[in-house]
């Protein structure tokens, strides 16, 4: 499954909004731009 959005710090605004603090700090020059990424899992909670 693809994923794209806006890298917004330490958040990746998709349809909704993931905690993508890993990709923010490994990759600080992605930061307010539009990124796609290949997702392995997703785990909810509810």
């Amino acid at each position: 499954m693809c994923v794209g959005g806006l890298l917004d710090g330490a958040v990746l605004r998709s349809f909704i909004d993931f905690d993508a603090q890993d990709i923010h700090y490994d990759y600080p020059f992605f930061n307010q731009k539009f990124i796609k990424i290949n997702v392995i899992r997703i785990d909810v909670t509810f």
